[in-house]
């Protein structure tokens, strides 16, 4: 640990968070590739539609989903492939589903809300924040649990 530095009091990490940014490639080269044999109207339509999700999940794998967490002080440090903040433990006011029950968002008052795709140690985590902010549950909701298959 060096000079000014804080310690690492809780940290989870799920590395499948990359492998989602790893299929983004595949899906670009498929719509291009059926942008090219586009035929009729329809499919025109269905195509801008493609596009325009999955510019809106890149978007969220690239710059929101969080791989890695970690608490050191009072700070909770989240960490996406292209993008990093820090959000005071203090204002994290819940962990609630976002748009899909398999995805979490940490609601933070102020600065960007993390999201992450909960697996195994979440919970451990959860706890960790607790004890900094009581207002925070210690475990994900019902439905995140189900879908995710965290069950603890």
């Amino acid at each position: 640990m060096g000079v000014g530095t804080v310690p690492v009091a809780a940290t989870w990490s799920n590395s499948r968070t990359l492998l989602g940014v790893l299929v983004l490639p595949v899906l670009y080269a498929g719509g291009v590739f059926a942008v090219f044999h586009v035929r009729s109207p329809l499919t025109a339509v269905f195509m801008v539609v493609w596009f325009g999700l999955l510019l809106l999940n890149t978007h969220f794998l690239l710059f929101r989903a969080a791989y890695r967490l970690e608490v050191r002080g009072q700070d909770l440090y989240w960490f996406a492939p292209f993008r990093r903040g820090v959000v005071p433990v203090a204002e994290v006011t819940g962990v609630a589903p976002f748009f899909n029950p398999s995805i979490v968002v940490f609601k933070a008052e102020s600065g960007v809300s993390p999201l992450i795709i909960p697996r195994r140690g979440i919970t451990n985590f959860l706890i960790a924040l607790h004890r900094l902010n009581p207002a925070l549950p210690t475990t994900l909701p019902k439905t995140t649990r189900f879908f995710s298959g965290v069950w603890r």
